[in-house]
This record gives structure tokens, sequence and C-alpha cells, in this order.
């Protein structure tokens, strides 16, 4: 009857921890939502409106600011990350399109 136990604990246990996101897959998964957001965002309010940047930077704060304004970004697709986590997007200066985005993201 105690080996049974045991086991079952010991099995319930590595499913708990094997069925969880490694960091690294929440990682990638708060970069595909920034990015995508970060993308529309340079598209929609700086593209075509600021000169002379070089490095665009993006952060969630930036995001809620433009939901206040008629955005609609959903933010709680990065719940777990701070206001500062951000998007540097990188641009092509001959095109003057999105070359390429680095992220700084601060999230759990």
């Amino acid at each position: 009857m105690k080996k049974g136990l045991i086991v079952s604990l010991a099995l319930i246990s590595l499913f708990a921890v094997g069925c969880g996101k490694s960091k690294e897959e929440k990682a990638k998964e708060y970069e595909k939502v920034m990015g995508d957001y970060a993308k529309n965002y340079f598209e929609t309010y700086i593209l075509n409106n600021v000169e002379g940047l070089d490095i665009p930077e993006i952060s969630i704060q930036n995001l809620k600011d433009a939901n206040n304004f008629g955005s609609n970004y959903d933010l709680s697709k990065l719940e777990g990350c701070t206001n500062e986590s951000k998007a540097r997007i990188i641009l092509d200066a001959t095109k003057r399109g999105i070359a390429s985005m680095e992220f700084e993201m601060n999230c759990k």
C-alpha cells in the first residue's frame, strides 16, 4: 500500500514538472507576442510620423498608452512582464523597414 502511494506521488510529481513550460519556451512566447505588437506599433505610430530614429524601442508601457488612445493590444499575453520590457527595432536603411528585432524582456 505504501509502495503504491509513493509510486503514485512520484509519477504525479514527474508529470507535473514535465508538463510545465520551460522558461525558454515562455520567453520565446513573450518575444513572439511582443514582436508582433512592436511591428504593428512601429507601422502605425512611427514609420510615417517620426524621422531620424535609428533604433526605435517599443515598450509594454508604449502599448498600454496606445490602448488608452484606441488601440487594442491584448496585454494579458504579456501579463508576466514589466512595463519596461521592450523590443528594439533594427531598421533597414535602404527600405525604411524592419531588418530585425532585439528583445529586452523582464518577465516571470
